[in-house]
């Protein structure tokens, strides 16, 4: 069995809860179906402020913190429109990169998965060679290969739980 959130729930913070509620309540897309830019200034300053709030815990190593500054760099919500977003991309990108690889170097297997789709820089590559080699070996009905993508990149065994080993 491959760690999954439910491994990670003594990590939720009154912090990182509110950013994932104010993320649920965005819709991006309207009516008829077109994508919209949804980020009003408000919302923009409330990331802004999810993202000054949950840094610090992150950096003490609160995995589902680092998972969710991994994701606001991801979304772009800090900024009230796509043109913004887009001059920001790279910083974006590459800070997304360096939390995932932090959650996913604990086990997180959501941010491992996220790095090996999204993530920038020699360590997402490297990841991403490991699961395409893995992709490359998989025979029809076996698992998807993040957790042996974990283990073969950060070396460490799978637990059932972190408090195991």
């Amino acid at each position: 069995m491959y760690p999954s959130d439910r491994d990670f729930k003594s990590d939720e913070t009154s912090e990182t809860i509110a950013f994932w509620h104010d993320t649920e309540s965005i819709e991006v897309v309207n009516d008829l179906g077109v994508c919209i830019w949804p980020i009003t200034k408000e919302l923009a300053i409330r990331f802004q402020e999810h993202l000054q709030k949950i840094i610090p815990i992150a950096e003490n190593g609160n995995v589902l913190a680092q998972y969710a500054v991994a994701a606001i760099y991801m979304s772009g919500h800090c900024y009230t429109s796509s043109e913004d977003q887009l001059a920001n991309a790279d910083h974006d990108l590459a800070e997304m990169t360096k939390w995932l690889v932090k959650a996913a170097r604990q086990g997180y297997m959501i941010a491992v998965d996220n790095l090996i789709a999204a993530g920038v820089g020699p360590e997402a590559e490297r990841v991403r060679s490991i699961y395409n080699e893995l992709q490359d070996q998989i025979k029809n009905g076996e698992k998807f290969p993040i957790g042996e993508t974990y283990r073969r990149a950060y070396g460490a065994p799978i637990l059932e739980s972190r408090n195991e080993g």
